[in-house]
């Protein structure tokens, strides 16, 4: 249960929170903008290019934790801890990597045991005894943590969030204005008050996105609030400064689709506020009704539209959704998140032909979308377009080499255009990038495929005692045997 909690815990954190970095990096950009696979090869390098720095080591641990890539990072520090067993970040990095709570209070225990004063342990162990929680503990272990470096984001945050926990609202509030003062160049102090204070929340983020120009979530939150007090002008403005910061991101294209609705009179705050309601129920009947009625009170608003679309499309009724998809596209036809939903949902109907110009232009609008360029190659296989297919998963496969989607349908095209061999090197190239059970299944069969058994099963071998996976070792011991039997 406690390993659970922990990777939940440190897969948020590194989705909302980071690493506390006064000029953000091109990696924390893309994290905080939703696009994690993106980030992840840029924060390896980060961390390979200066072992030294925590917060480059801490973002790329958080990150391939968050993409299920745990027994590839642990292989990392653990080596890392080997060859230097008495450094005390050493032990502080294991501590942040493993999830077993006894370990990690233990790797936590040495790091402070060689170095007293080191900050971030104490962070660490706050984690743990908030996830297991024991918030008392975790609140005297922030506290220390900031006592020794108060410019920790994290141990600010966890902090809030032990606080909270317990409801002592009021305390928290009084800590984000404390992280705000001492951390004034980071964007989370601003989102931490303006989550905390509601009524003080536009005219906080107001001076955050000015501080912490380049930080997209920031400006989305501010977005949001604007357009919940009906300021769709600035709203926009904001949406528009954070898409030139994070091309394609997802959430803000949405927060500026409603401004630009709000500006045409579409779409009202009422509106807007029913929508942020009917969004977060879970009830897919529910919901249903909900989009229906916003249909109905705004029947010129493609957002009512597309929101309808989408719970009939999450339940299954693909055919359903296609006609308030057709209305959307007639009343926006310039927005990609109306592109995305009606190319896919063609795409599902079987209506390859007529899915493939509207995916088209949603990759234009959205370039780091891996699931669309994945979408788009499936619906060209189907509309019997081989040849643009294996271009755009060239192109796929080089913008983004840490996404198993991408790699798997590269093999396929690869492999269904009669290029086996080919196949198999995308899959050999990925593996180390792409430590994933499914990755290594697809490449045993490539393998199989291609003729490359000897090869494979190195590769998978080596995997197999690196990450201590059985899969990959049995499916080693399967090729030799393959291997001498064609022989």
């Amino acid at each position: 249960m406690w390993k659970a909690t922990l990777i939940t815990w440190t897969a948020t954190l590194a989705l909302l929170t980071g690493t506390v970095s006064l000029a953000a990096s091109e990696a924390e950009i893309r994290m905080r903008a939703g696009d994690v696979a993106g980030a992840l090869p840029l924060a390896r390098d980060a961390a390979l290019r200066d072992p030294a720095s925590l917060d480059a080591q801490e973002l790329y641990i958080d990150l391939g934790l968050s993409l299920g890539l745990r027994h590839h990072v642990e292989a990392i520090y653990r080596k890392r801890l080997a060859d230097h067993p008495d450094s005390a970040d050493a032990h502080y990095l294991m501590g942040r990597v493993v999830t077993s709570a006894e370990e990690a209070k233990a790797e936590y225990d040495k790091a402070l045991e060689l170095d007293p004063s080191h900050a971030r342990a104490p962070m660490g162990l706050g984690a743990v005894q908030r996830a297991l929680g024991e918030l008392d503990d975790a609140k005297r272990s922030y506290q220390t943590a900031l006592e020794r470096d108060p410019s920790l984001v994290e141990a600010w945050t966890g902090l809030q969030a032990s606080l909270l926990q317990q409801g002592h609202i009021g305390e928290a509030q009084a800590e984000a204005r404390r992280f705000l003062k001492a951390v004034p160049d980071s964007p989370e102090p601003y989102v931490a008050v303006a989550t905390l204070e509601r009524d003080r929340a536009a005219d906080v983020l107001a001076v955050g996105v000015k501080r912490v120009p380049d930080d997209p979530h920031l400006r989305a939150l501010y977005a949001r609030t604007l357009l919940d007090a009906g300021k769709a002008d600035e709203a926009v403005r904001q949406a528009d400064a954070a898409l030139r910061v994070a091309p394609g991101y997802a959430e803000v294209q949405f927060l500026r689709m409603v401004g630009r609705e709000m500006q045409r009179g579409t779409l009202d705050v009422d509106g807007w506020t029913s929508m942020v309601r009917a969004r977060d129920l879970q009830d897919a009947t529910a919901a249903r009704a909900a989009w229906a009625g916003i249909t109905q009170r705004h029947p010129r608003s493609a957002l009512g539209w597309l929101g309808l679309a989408k719970v009939l499309g999450a339940t299954g009724d693909t055919n359903g959704a296609l006609a308030p998809l057709a209305t959307a596209a007639r009343l926006a036809p310039d927005e990609v998140e109306v592109h995305a939903t009606y190319g896919i949902a063609l795409s599902q109907a079987g209506r390859p032909s007529e899915a493939v110009p509207w995916l088209m232009k949603a990759v234009s609008g959205r370039p780091r979308d891996a699931s669309l360029m994945v979408a788009l190659v499936q619906a060209l296989l189907a509309d019997k377009r081989p040849a643009e297919a294996r271009t755009l998963t060239v192109k796929a496969y080089e913008a983004h080499p840490h996404d198993l989607r991408v790699a798997l349908i590269t093999a396929q095209v690869l492999s269904e255009q009669g290029d086996p061999k080919g196949a198999y090197i995308a899959l050999r190239d990925a593996l180390p990038r792409i430590p994933d059970p499914r990755l290594v299944i697809a490449l045993a069969a490539a393998a199989r495929d291609a003729g490359n058994y000897d090869e494979a099963a190195d590769i998978l071998d080596r995997l197999g005692r690196t990450l201590d996976n059985d899969t990959a070792r049995d499916l080693a011991v399967q090729l030799r045997a393959e291997a001498k039997a064609h022989e």
